[in-house]
Parts: structure tokens; sequence; C-alpha cells
């Protein structure tokens, strides 16, 4: 798609956010007295994948269409690239499966198509998946560095009650940051937002 087929309005309107990134506070706040040479804040542009509108035939196929439409956000430049929840298990027809069959050890079969991505186009992708640590399974948001490597996993910590009868283990309540080239940045899934110690 040409970058003159998408108004900005009409891409961030459509944009919600599934996983999302956030600055540290005062981290990109304007600065008073700010030298040549010194760590000056800087923009930077967010995309945000929704799939209220997707659907697939399995995993491999959700997974496709999401690199698809992240392909139509290049010609904003994003920095960062935040997939919601669970994608690549969403909206799919008549799938049904088990936990233990999916969740991987990160990289895995959901992980690793994004590692090729932004191999290629130079961003972060925060990139959700079932992980598997130690036995446990966790709702985890993968941070994706611009190289094309794991920099990070954040476990959710509040797992909805649903979540935690399928098996889903609880991520520990000191979540982790992160460092990235324009800034430290956490990452939160859901409705663990609404909650203090996010």
């Amino acid at each position: 798609m040409k970058p003159s087929n998408i108004s900005r309005r009409k891409f961030l309107g459509n944009a919600s956010l599934g996983a999302g990134a956030f600055g540290l506070p005062g981290y990109f706040s304007q600065a008073e007295g700010i030298k040549s040479g010194d760590n000056v804040p800087r923009h930077v542009n967010i995309g945000t994948v929704s799939i209220m509108d997707i659907s697939a035939s399995n995993p491999p196929d959700m997974i496709q269409k999401v690199l698809d439409v992240m392909e139509n956000m290049f010609p904003y430049k994003p920095d960062i690239i935040c997939l919601p929840e669970i994608f690549a298990y969403a909206n799919i027809a008549n799938h049904h499966y088990q936990l233990k069959d999916v969740a991987e050890k990160v990289p895995g079969a959901v992980v690793t198509p994004f590692l090729n991505f932004v191999r290629t186009h130079n961003c972060y992708v925060i990139c959700p998946t079932y992980s598997l640590h130690d036995g446990n399974i966790y709702i985890s948001a993968v941070l994706i560095s611009r190289q094309g490597k794991v920099a990070g996993e954040y476990h959710k910590m509040r797992p909805a009650e649903s979540e935690l009868k399928m098996g889903i283990t609880p991520g520990k309540a000191n979540p982790p940051v992160f460092e990235t080239d324009f800034g430290k940045i956490g990452v939160q899934i859901c409705f663990n937002v609404k909650y203090e110690e996010g």
C-alpha cells in the first residue's frame, strides 16, 4: 500500500493497543538548559495492531495477516509496534488448543517470524504469546530488539480467573524495565494497567 492511501488520522483511529509500551515518568519530559551533546528526548512513533476485524484459519495464518498489517505501517516509520494479547490464537474459526501444546520456549513458533520481520524493518516489536519457563506457562509480552533478538519478557501479573483455570501462572509482582535506544520502557498486558504494582 502506498503512503498516500493511508491517512495518519485513519491509521491511528483504527489502531488499538493490546500490549502497551510507555515511557517511564519524566523520561520524555522537556528539560531546561539542554546543551549540545546531551541525551535529548525525541519523538517516538508507536504502531499498534487491532485484530478485531481479522479472522484466520489457524495460528500461522493469523501471524501472516498481522505481519501484512505491520508492513503497511512502514510509511510512518514506527520505532516500536505493539501487538494484541495472544493474537495468534484469537479469531480463529473452529480452533481449540491446549496450553501445553502451544506454549513456546521463546523464541518459538509465534515469536520467530517477528524476529525475522524486525531484522528487515529496524523497529522494536512487543509480541505477546504463551511462554513456557521451568514448567510454568505465562501470558507473556516478548520485547524484540531492532536487531531481531529477544530483549526481554513481561509475564502478565494478574491473569483473569478463566486464564488461571486454564493453567496460566501469574508473573512476578516486580515487572521488568527494558532499555531501548529511545529510552526505558515497561510493558503491561490488558487490565494489569489498573493495578498499583504495574
